[in-house]
């Protein structure tokens, strides 16, 4: 009886530490206010520099912990829907089922002919991604 009531007080003791080591941490909430695209972020990636970016319904975002700065095509309507990251400093995202390339250095979107040819950049990684993605879109597809 008496191990039950030292495990139960150890059991409370841990738990209470460790929900409050939860309330230490900086949580902060982004939205449209601090800057952030659009309040539906459908994906969220951490890059190699450590930077998260966030793909909403209004184009994607870049959050440095501080600052958030916003990246769109001109004129174009871009509901990010995943973002993958290559070794070349690359996103590549689903932009309403098309592929897009943003160079994360250069803070830009590197053009894409329509026949899956790139015009800016040559990347195995890349190829592989875009079949990759295609394959489970037509999959998808196919369920429906």
């Amino acid at each position: 009886m008496m191990r039950k009531f030292i495990a139960a007080i150890l059991f409370s003791i841990f738990y209470s530490f460790s929900g409050y080591a939860f309330f230490e941490k900086d949580i902060r909430v982004l939205t449209m206010q601090n800057g952030l695209a659009d309040n539906t972020v459908l994906c969220i990636h951490k890059d190699m520099d450590g930077f998260m970016w966030f793909g909403t319904d209004n184009g994607l975002s870049r959050y440095d912990g501080k600052n958030i700065k916003n990246f769109g095509s001109d004129g174009l309507y871009m509901k990010v829907s995943s973002i993958h990251e290559t070794g070349n400093n690359l996103l590549w995202l689903n932009v309403s089922g098309q592929l897009f390339c943003f160079d994360r250095r250069m803070e830009h979107f590197v053009s894409i002919n329509e026949n899956g040819k790139f015009t800016g950049v040559q990347d195995e990684l890349c190829l592989f991604y875009l079949g990759n993605m295609l394959k489970r879109r037509d999959n998808i597809l196919n369920q429906h």
